[in-house]
């Protein structure tokens, strides 16, 4: 990253803001290298989401903004001034590793082939999830997160998606179609961010059909790709309901 560059980096860091709970939210798409301040934003959160688990990210400058391969999004202020949660959709390029090949490549070289083999279809990887704690227990950084990645994938040249999940939210990837990917690690589980943690390697077949997907999400992302732009009210969690703008 270039010193002018660093320079911006700093600038967005410290107009970064405690965050609080907010009654109205904003959910929107982007191309990383088109908005360097909501990608350091995002990359902000992401971080000190992290470090609450005792977690690191391995870079505060990541190669990701400046890719135009990568997609954002994120889950924010009407007034985009403070970042609630989200993720990334990471399309995979010959120049370009996806993220989860970095992180199990070493142990589960067989990653590598698998991706490569799906590239000339189109595939990518949704990583990056991460949601503030002020709206711990609303979905927003979840659920909302990965229902607006697929809504936005059906726009992009892709064919596929992995996803590396926690069994957290491996739980949740079942209900946008993810299945485990059992001829890695054994039957899909590595050891992953330690050693004394696990990661599962999920796998969409088809982002647009949402093959496997339940009806409820179905439901929601198509309606997504149909109307983009819209303002609904949405009840989550065990807050009152919330605004939720979407920009997709």
């Amino acid at each position: 990253m270039s010193m002018s560059r660093q320079l911006l980096v700093s600038k967005y860091l410290e107009e970064t803001r405690k965050v609080e709970r907010p009654d109205k939210i904003r959910i929107r798409a982007f191309r990383a290298i088109d908005d360097l301040p909501s990608c350091v934003r995002f990359h902000q959160g992401h971080t000190l989401v992290l470090e609450s688990y005792g977690l690191k990210l391995t870079t505060a400058n990541p190669t990701w903004m400046e890719d135009p391969f990568t997609y954002v999004i994120l889950v924010e202020s009407l007034d985009g001034t403070q970042s609630y949660g989200g993720s990334r959709i990471q399309i995979s390029t010959k120049e370009t590793p996806l993220p989860m090949e970095a992180a199990i490549g070493y142990m589960e070289p067989r990653i590598y082939d698998m991706v490569a083999g799906l590239r000339e279809q189109g595939t990518a990887e949704i990583c990056g999830l991460w949601n503030s704690s002020v709206v711990a227990g609303m979905g927003i950084g979840s659920t909302y997160s990965i229902r607006c990645a697929f809504a936005y994938a059906a726009n992009l040249n892709i064919k596929s998606m992995f996803a590396l999940c926690s069994p957290y939210t491996y739980r949740m990837a079942g209900n946008f179609g993810f299945h485990r990917v059992k001829s890695l690690g054994k039957d899909g589980v590595l050891p992953y961010p330690s050693e004394k943690q696990v990661a599962i390697v999920t796998f969409q077949d088809d982002v647009k059909a949402m093959n496997g997907a339940s009806e409820l999400e179905k439901t929601f992302i198509f309606n997504l790709r149909n109307t983009p732009t819209q303002i609904t009210e949405e009840d989550v969690g065990k807050s009152t309901p919330i605004q939720v703008h979407y920009n997709l």
